[in-house]
């Protein structure tokens, strides 16, 4: 059909020029005509069809076609056998049987005897067709015969069928041994698809050489270009038709761009990009010259750069490759344009469509605005509201929002940075429908349709009730259905003993018949808080509660029920099973959870017939009640029991491996222990542990050294590793030969390694045997307290009293490898020297193993129940390490936990040195001398507690904080050594604006100043700007009748101004001895004067003077403060202040990297303490945001007494 379609337009196509257009002869369109009918192969298509038959090509005389054969035939037996026939020529069936035999058996008979065969038909260019099913014949068998093919010849009009022939000339090469035809197009594709599938790279390729005459196109290399301004300007003016600077948007056509040199792209990115930022664009790996070159943005261009703010646009289409394809991805990397293009189009419309493109881009800042514009206004978070858009908007300027599919960008933009999935934007030809229109009540007929469509119910055995439902329907939607939902739904489930709520398929989103969902699974009386809704749009709060009438019967509080889960849920769901939860509406009875998670999660769907016996779930259960280490877990497993004997469905799983992983998995899930195991195993042999046998020492040596390494690391450290734990018997056995080939080279180290990562198993004997070496041996220490459920009996591991062999003590340091392979009696052994603040773990969490698992055979089945039958309680916890495994005190991954443990082991070395330098440098520093000297001494004697230390920042924060207890001085503590800044030398502008932000002045109302300053400066620096800090900040206050000084947030600085400063508030006449101030390091007081001289005016002594202080108030403020209160000069109003000291000193502690913070100076303490440590008392006590305006009540009315 489709070829008559072709050939009928064709001549409609012809008529159609013929008659519409006389620029045609009408000749040559017959001529064209003719051509098609005489030659086209498939004639029955056409018009008028005549059959031509062509003449017969004269035949070629016997001499010329043995030359013919001769020269078009290659043959060649190579190495192992393997026959090589090249034929240029193929031969007919005709000129084979007028040759006869001998010019063929010539060729053939010494190929056919080849163990394989190479046919090369690369150069095969001529033939005839009979001789097709002439080669093919000899490499297929006599019979059955080959329909080979079919071939229609045009010019005869004729078919003509191929076959195979039962008769040929010679003997076969048959169809057992191997053929490989080459041919020359085929062998290139086969190793380009070979390299690309491999490489995965389209642009690998191996090309066929052709035999044309070779034409090598030299490159145009830069340095020939003439340094001709008038050619160069042609040369622009030829390539670039528009000015590009002055325009808003630039597109780029990359569409015929097939590649070229990569070296100018570095020049081309960086006229579209700023100057001013850094960018590394792309790095260049040369494989040949095994070099690499980076392409970074480039300064001092010739011209103005484009820039990054306007917008750039690329076009690209198939035929874009190399440097042009490389162009445009890195341009698409830097948010500028696309080479998987942003908008996907025919490359001729490209242009058409970029235009529409920029007249949307102009409109994306106001589509993101707007989008965070409503986010502050509804979402119900606020801040996250705020924060999200300003991400957005930071995103639009980076050029984050070029790509043409804006929604789905900023839909991910919205959900990664809330983290809140169901923000979504999406773009809408119409108004979507609201979801909070008023909803629409079904009819009577269709109430019944949703119930089938909505709700799924089932009383299962047990009278258990199974409840799903897909869709949460408005609350006036559950009031209108709510009888037919009642009766038809409801009543079924209300009298069931426990029901399960299927949400897992509930995708709502309607949240208002919640509390309506809710009351029927509470009582009556109380109402329950549900959950409180804030509405952001509103501003409002509203409690949700439980509804105190309902329609139907409550299921009540009291039974159990279990709500069904998945990803899918909608957030009404989510809600609901929220609710219910936070509620703790959960059930109690865990064993019967155990059958009814595993009927209605699997086997819903099942038949009833029991497959296995119907007592298999009972004896399974009997075995956990008899024998599982935690019974407390299996309350009301024994009810269970009873009303398992009517549950078949569980028991119709045809496949035991299957029921075995749903019965593991439920067993596991409710009970919460991954170490019970449930299964099928027929052919398992209970293994039984071989008694040792007697070992010559050789062997015993080899044994020993085969499971313990050992090791003395650098530093006098031990190292043992030990992959199985021996039991006390067996350590009595091989005691002796343990001592001297493992522990007595273990003692001498000055710390020790005790690598468990490897050990995943061991006897219970030996956990008091271990501990033992490593405690004292009085006083007996309670160890461990392990329950044996078979037995119901408890044990208690006590620390062995006598050992063979010395102990290891407690005063080395001990450090224990653990890793997930730790498992069982290793557990316990870290456990308990952890818990004993015996040693320090290091490394990953163990596994979470048991003391005993037991494999118990249920009934005369080949079903088993792996269970852990005892389990550790540790006295000093009363917690147990199993299943939740033993932490690490220094969580490492396992392969890094040895480089840890030396690290730790080196800085407790280091510990006593840093101790007593500290205890050296705070007697001899600190400002309170005996303070210093009894902080030393208690530091000394604590120095014990430091044994445990596994981190520098640990060690810091322990030494700090005692320092502190020890000393009651916040102030004494460590610290960093933070380098100096270097010194600024600003300009007197610089000046002038800093004085501005760090100074506040204000006049209030009967001319009372206000001066707040948050940091006191240095006496040489303040000195060289005094003269600009008068002219910009006490001029405006000096003249005023009173004036508040605000050190409510003035958190100290140096001392050195401190007198300066106070002596403003002094008459010039008379100099004020203001403090004393001693100083620990050189023994020597030193006294505190007012200044005769200042810059500027003085306040003076005459004018009232009130300070603001607060908890904050620290440092050279305090000593300020302290001494306007004792000369009596001001009122205090507010809190007390820090309790802070003069500026400490830092001090290195001997050649660690660890420093000292230490008050080396103090007030003079002749009439009692003064503030350090305590801080300054207010004369009025005030909350500190209340100071400032009862500071200005005061003086309001001592000036409105004194104009009275």
């Amino acid at each position: 059909m489709a070829v008559g379609r072709l050939s009928q337009a064709l001549l409609v196509l012809f008529c159609h020029v013929l008659y519409s257009s006389s620029s045609f002869q009408p000749a040559l369109v017959l001529d064209m005509a003719k051509i098609l009918l005489d030659n086209y192969c498939f004639p029955e298509n056409l018009p008028n069809f005549v059959p031509v038959m062509p003449p017969a090509l004269p035949s070629l005389p016997t001499e010329q076609l043995i030359r013919l054969v001769r020269n078009s035939v290659k043959l060649e037996v190579l190495k192992n056998n393997v026959g090589y026939l090249r034929i240029d020529h193929i031969i007919g069936k005709e000129t084979a049987a007028k040759l006869g035999l001998p010019p063929w058996d010539n060729i053939w008979n010494k190929v056919t005897h080849a163990s394989s065969l190479f046919f090369d038909l690369r150069y095969s260019t001529a033939g005839e067709l009979s001789g097709v099913p002439f080669i093919i014949s000899y490499f297929s068998d006599p019979e059955p015969r080959i329909h080979i093919d079919t071939v229609f010849d045009r010019p005869s009009n004729t078919t003509k069928e191929l076959w195979t022939m039962s008769s040929i000339m010679g003997e076969r090469y048959g169809k057992q041994k191997d053929l490989i035809i080459l041919t020359k197009e085929d062998l290139a594709n086969k190793i380009n698809y070979e390299l690309q599938t491999v490489s995965e790279d389209p642009r690998l390729m191996v090309k066929l050489t052709q035999d044309h005459p070779v034409i090598i196109e030299e490159d145009f290399e830069p340095e020939n270009i003439p340094d001709n301004p008038a050619f160069l300007r042609n040369l622009v003016d030829t390539v670039f038709k528009e000015p590009l600077k002055n325009t808003e948007n630039l597109i780029i056509d990359l569409r015929y761009n097939t590649g070229g040199s990569s070296a100018s792209m570095g020049i081309l990115l960086s006229f579209l990009q700023d100057p001013s930022q850094q960018f590394h664009f792309f790095t260049i790996y040369d494989r040949i010259q095994n070099t690499t070159t980076e392409f970074n943005i480039l300064s001092g261009l010739p011209g103005p750069p484009y820039g990054s703010k306007r917008g750039v646009y690329i076009l690209t289409s198939y035929y874009t490759a190399g440097a042009g394809e490389e162009f445009a991805y890195l341009m698409q990397s830097l948010h500028r344009g696309g080479v998987v293009p942003d908008a996907i189009v025919l490359a001729e419309e490209a242009v058409d469509h970029t235009h529409e493109i920029i007249e949307f881009h102009r409109e994306v800042c106001s589509l993101v605005e707007g989008t965070g514009e409503l986010l502050e206004i509804h979402y119900a978070i606020p801040e996250v509201a705020n924060k999200v858009s300003r991400v957005l908007l930071i995103k639009w300027v980076e050029g984050s929002y070029r790509s043409v599919v804006v929604s789905s960008q900023l839909t991910a933009d919205l959900q990664e940075t809330s983290g809140d999935h169901r923000l979504h934007i999406f773009y809408c030809d119409v108004e979507p429908e609201c979801l909070h229109d008023m909803p629409k009540i079904p009819t009577a007929e269709e109430v019944g349709y949703i119930i089938d469509a909505l709700f799924k119910i089932e009383v299962m055995p047990g009278n258990v009730g199974y409840f799903r439902f897909d869709m949460m329907a408005d609350i006036e939607v559950m009031r209108a259905i709510g009888p037919q939902l009642i009766k038809l739904v409801w009543s079924k489930l209300v009298n069931t003993d426990t029901m399960i709520i299927d949400m897992r398929y509930n995708t709502g989103v309607n949240t208002t018949a919640i509390p309506l969902l809710c009351t029927y699974f509470f009582d009556a009386e109380p109402l329950r808080h549900l959950y409180t809704v804030f509405d952001r749009s509103t501003t409002t709060m509203t409690k949700v509660m439980t509804l105190p009438q309902i329609q139907g019967q409550r299921y009540g509080s009291t039974k159990d029920i279990y709500i069904l889960t998945s990803h899918m849920m909608g957030s009404a769901a989510e809600a609901f099973t929220r609710t219910m939860k936070d509620l703790n509406r959960k059930p109690t009875k865990m064993a019967r959870y155990l059958l009814l998670l595993a009927s209605v999660l699997v086997l819903s769907n099942v038949a009833v017939h029991s497959t296995f016996a119907p007592d298999l779930i009972i004896s399974m259960a009997k075995i956990l009640l008899d024998n599982y280490c935690s019974p407390e877990k299996l309350t009301g497993m024994q009810e269970a029991i009873d009303a398992a004997s009517s549950n078949t469905e569980i028991l119709s799983i045809p496949d035991p491996d299957t029921l075995a992983s749903v019965l593991t998995g439920g067993v596991q899930s409710t009970i919460n222990d991954p170490r019970l195991v449930i299964s099928h195993e027929p052919n398992y042999i209970p293994a039984v542990a071989p008694a040792l046998p007697p070992l010559p020492p050789d062997q015993l040596i080899g044994v020993l050294q085969s499971s313990i390494k050992l090791e003395v690391l650098e530093g006098n450290i031990g190292y043992l590793r030990i992959d199985h734990i021996i039991g006390e018997e067996l350590a009595d056995k091989i005691g002796t030969l343990l001592l001297e080939l493992v522990w007595n080279k273990i003692l001498p180290t000055s710390a020790l390694i005790f690598d468990l990562r490897y050990t995943g198993s061991g006897d219970l004997s030996g956990i008091p045997y271990i501990v033992s070496y490593f405690t004292d041996a009085e006083p007996l220490i309670h160890i461990d307290s392990v329950y044996d459920r078979p037995t119901d009996t408890t044990t208690k591991l006590w620390s062995m009293p006598t050992l063979l062999g010395e102990r290891y003590g407690t005063k080395k340091p001990l450090v224990i490898l653990t890793s997930a392979n730790t498992k069982g009696i290793a557990e316990d052994v870290a456990y308990c020297l952890k818990n004993l603040k015996r040693a320090t773990i290091v490394g990953e969490k163990t596994a979470g193993g048991s003391v005993k698992i037991d494999k118990i055979k249920v009934g005369d089945t080949d079903f088993y129940v792996t269970v852990p039958s005892a389990k550790s309680i540790n006295p000093i916890t009363g917690k147990s390490w199993e299943v939740t495994g033993v932490m690490p005190d220094v969580e490492v991954d396992a392969e890094d936990a040895l480089a840890a443990a030396i690290k730790i082991i080196n800085l407790r070395a280091e510990i006593p040195a840093i101790l007593e330098a500290t205890g050296a440098l705070v007697a001899d520093n600190y400002a309170f001398e005996n303070v210093g000297a009894d902080v030393a001494e208690k530091l000394a004697a604590a120095s014990s507690d430091y044994n445990m230390i596994s981190s520098k920042v640990e060690l810091e924060t322990k030494l700090s904080a005692d320092l502190m207890t020890l000393s009651g001085d916040k102030c004494l503590k460590t610290t960093h050594n933070i380098p100096a800044l270097p010194p600024m030398n600003p300009s007197p502008e610089m000046f002038i604006e800093l004085i501005k932000v760090s100074f506040h002045t204000d006049l209030f109302e009967n001319n009372i100043g206000y001066l707040r300053f948050d940091m006191f400066g240095d006496f040489e620096e303040v000195q060289a700007i005094a003269q600009i800090i008068v002219e910009h900040v006490w001029n405006k206050v000096v003249n005023t009748d009173a004036l508040i000084v605000d050190l409510r947030n003035n958190v100290g600085g140096p001392t050195t101004a401190i007198a300066g400063f106070c002596s403003y508030f002094f008459d010039a006449d008379k100099q004020v001895l203001l403090d004393k101030l001693y100083d620990r390091p050189s023994g020597t007081t030193k006294e505190l004067w007012s200044l005769p001289e200042l810059t500027g005016a003085r306040y003076g002594t005459k004018k009232s003077l009130i300070i603001l202080t607060s908890g904050a108030t620290a440092g050279a403020a305090e000593e300020f403060v302290y001494i306007m209160k004792k000369h009596g000069r001001a009122m205090i109003v507010g809190e007390t202040t820090n309790g802070a000291s003069h500026p400490p000193e830092t001090f290195r502690v001997g050649e660690s990297e660890l420093f000292l913070s230490i008050p080396t100076t103090h007030s003079d303490t002749a009439q009692g303490p003064a503030w350090e440590g305590a801080g300054v008392t207010p004369h009025i006590p005030v909350p500190a945001d209340a100071a400032l305006d009862t500071a200005k009540g005061i003086l309001n009315k001592h000036f409105a007494g004194t104009k009275k």
